[in-house]
């Protein structure tokens, strides 16, 4: 044998061994994918003839689960880490390789899925610990998590939690730990029974049954002496006879009381709560960032579901809201009614069907779309998606990254805004601008020349609302 001949057979032996070993560290997903292990890849989207339960939204993707315990899955959760990307893209829906799921949750690039014998599951990415499971970057194969006997499951961005039929409250991800270890650790509440848990920001908040509030997560430094500010264990907040948390800002909260009287808390700051002086029983509240928040207005939802601006009824029979905020941190709205029309304000969803870049156009007060019998909805950034009690899917913008299901970066324009005059909004739907003013038939031509909604004045003395840029009601 020729000298020269070993040195090349080693060095083949060193390649083959450092590429094996490279292949066995790295996500097997493509692997997992070709075997439908992740995925059922033959499945054929049931469309609109099977009954969906659930549909809801992550940063570029979106998931229906059906009543059958099917979960389907369309776009993107990649995880970034040094440049690399990892995860796959679906560029149209396809099922998920589970059975027998009873609800999800969706956070920004995870999923987790409850069973109808109370096993979670979790798949997606990984990046904070959110899976609650070992996995380096992501994991597009769900498993389940080493917790059982579930009820309830929740997700907010990077953050996950589960509660227990024994009221055993489990969570998981950001800001449970003050280091970067323990990825795959699932943390829960010691001696305490609790009955709700709410994701607020970068924190996590417990009901207990006696009705107080355990607070932990990234933004208690003025409650905690723990390293870097952060509250990783938890923190009783001296708050009594709570009904409900709902996020104000990164390190704000709303705190909802049984009697139906609100408060700010900043957890920054300290316990103490600040009072938010209203005349209206409140059972939902919401602030948005392209209001001003220095005068301290809100939307509320009373407890006979009427929407509320700066006290004043603005739309009736209220069954959701949902929102998602722009890269420019304005917020478009979604509005639900019950009876199944929708609204949008704030940023104005027309501008996603666009494809010569976005308007600054704003809805300064709700304007309804021209679908009807809605009963769940979706938004993005990008995209949203609307589906009817016909079980029929309604999509409006660019499917960025697949996840309007239709193929990647397709455009759609299912619906838009309805022509017609709205006869459902309130006399006093013009509290969303104090300054709006309301026109009749003396001076109507300066409203329609205007670029914001307006108020007409009947001669029966109803105030109606006309969009100029969408009404065809000029004369």
């Amino acid at each position: 044998m020729k000298k020269w001949i070993i040195p090349i057979i080693i060095i083949i032996i060193l390649v083959s061994s450092i590429a094996i070993v490279i292949i066995k560290g790295s996500p097997n997903l493509i692997e997992d994918y070709k075997q439908n292990k992740a995925f059922i890849l033959d499945a054929e989207f049931p469309n609109d003839q099977k009954e969906i339960k659930d549909f809801q939204v992550g940063k570029s993707y979106s998931v229906i689960l059906y009543e059958d315990g099917t979960v389907w899955v369309a776009g993107s959760n990649f995880y970034y880490n040094d440049d690399y990307i990892y995860g796959l893209q679906r560029d149209n829906f396809t099922r998920v390789n589970i059975e027998n799921v009873d609800k999800i949750s969706v956070g920004s690039n995870f999923i987790l899925a409850l069973t109808k014998n109370g096993e979670v599951y979790s798949w997606g990415g990984n990046d904070y610990g959110q899976l609650g499971r070992e996995v380096y970057g992501i994991d597009d194969t769900p498993k389940k998590l080493n917790i059982s006997n579930i009820k309830e499951i929740y997700t907010k961005d990077n953050q996950a939690a589960a509660l227990s039929n024994d009221n055993i409250a489990y969570y998981w991800g950001y800001a449970t730990r003050s280091d970067y270890s323990g990825y795959d650790d699932i943390l829960k509440i010691e001696n305490k029974k609790i009955t709700d848990i709410f994701l607020i920001g970068h924190n996590y908040f417990f009901k207990a049954e006696e009705g107080n509030i355990l607070g932990l997560g990234f933004d208690f430094e003025a409650l905690t002496d723990e390293v870097n500010g952060w509250a990783t264990k938890p923190i009783d907040l001296d708050i009594p006879n709570v009904k409900s948390i709902r996020p104000k800002g990164t390190s704000e909260a709303f705190i909802i009381k049984e009697d139906g009287t609100a408060y700010t808390l900043n957890t920054n700051k300290s316990k103490e709560l600040t009072k938010i002086e209203t005349t209206i029983k409140i059972k939902e509240i919401y602030c948005f960032e392209w209001l001003s928040q220095e005068e301290q207005k809100y939307f509320i939802i009373d407890e006979n579901n009427d929407l509320y601006y700066n006290d004043e009824c603005i739309l009736k029979d209220i069954k959701n809201i949902t929102h998602a905020k722009m890269s420019n941190s304005s917020e478009k709205v979604l509005i639900l009614k019950e009876d199944g029309t929708v609204y949008n304000f704030g940023y104005s969803i027309e501008n996603l069907a666009k494809t010569d870049g976005y308007s600054d156009y704003y809805k300064t007060i709700p304007i309804k779309l021209n679908v009807k019998n809605i009963k769940l909805m979706g938004i993005t950034e990008d995209y949203v998606i609307l589906i009817d009690k016909d079980n029929t899917i309604y999509r409006l913008g660019k499917s960025e990254k697949g996840g309007l299901g239709i193929g990647e970066n397709e455009i759609s324009q299912d619906f838009g805004f309805d022509n017609t005059i709205d006869n459902n909004m309130t006399n006093n739907a013009n509290a969303i601008n104090q300054n709006q003013k309301v026109y009749d038939e003396s001076n109507y031509q300066q409203g329609i020349e205007s670029a914001e909604p307006y108020y007409y004045k009947l001669d029966n003395g109803e105030t109606i609302l006309i969009d100029p840029a969408m009404s065809t009601m000029a004369d």
